[in-house]
């Protein structure tokens, strides 16, 4: 090896060393704020809006709380982790197919393995923060007064954080805006995000600060996978 060939060595490793210690921090600042929130909104607001939602709903004609219901599950049918999930997978396998088909549409197909990574990955954590915290669904707190943490379970009913649909929802919503760079996609993502978090809400499959966390571990694992497919090398 060359010494211009050992520089060029050096000076990649330093960068990624760089970058790896700017992505630390941008979690790390990131997380912070999101935890406050999280912790906030678990003593303060979130019992108090859950039976607000559950009291509201009971209060209104029975047509309009049946029709609310049924447009909340259809949404939180399209993108349920399930769906989602299968939705990853595909693309994964289309990236193979294309990558091996057509080498040359090499830029498209990074494109399909960043997004189905994101969203794989996010899948992946969202599972094992829900197992190891297990916190209570509102369903649990509404009708038998649960509330707070089970921890290392994977009973539906204590798997309320961090929302699965906004985790992964978030994922690929970010990651096609990032792969996309348009900005009416980013406003029409966060109008999405914003529907299937008041879908749940309204289903009472979880608390606010499920979705604030669900949005916030979404968002941050397609950030580090963005970091690996396209920034890595940068300066």
């Amino acid at each position: 090896m060359t010494i211009t060939q050992q520089a060029i060595k050096k000076n990649i490793k330093k960068n990624i060393k760089k970058n790896i210690n700017a992505m630390l921090k941008i979690s790390f600042y990131s997380f912070i704020p999101c935890l406050i929130l999280y912790i906030l909104f678990f003593l303060e607001f979130d019992r108090s809006l859950a039976l607000a939602i559950h009291g509201t709903l009971r209060t209104i004609h029975p047509s309009l709380r049946l029709m609310i219901s049924h447009e909340s599950q259809i949404i939180s049918d399209v993108f349920s982790p399930a769906h989602l999930l299968t939705l990853f997978i595909f693309i994964l396998l289309m990236a193979f197919w294309f990558n091996f088909k057509y080498p040359e549409l090499q830029k498209f197909n990074k494109k399909l393995f960043f997004i189905s990574t994101a969203g794989i990955l996010s899948f992946i954590f969202a599972g094992l923060v829900k197992t190891i915290l297990a916190r209570y669904r509102p369903e649990a707190f509404l009708t038998s007064g649960e509330y707070g943490f089970h921890f290392l379970s994977f009973n539906r009913l204590y798997n309320s954080t961090p929302s699965g649909h906004v985790t992964l929802s978030a994922a690929l919503l970010t990651a096609l805006g990032y792969s996309f760079k348009k900005i009416w996609l980013w406003g029409l993502f966060f109008i999405i995000l914003f529907f299937i978090a008041v879908a749940r809400l309204i289903l009472e499959a979880h608390f606010l600060s499920d979705i604030l966390f669900g949005f916030y571990l979404g968002t941050i694992s397609t950030y580090w996978v963005k970091y690996y497919f396209y920034d890595r090398h940068t300066n």
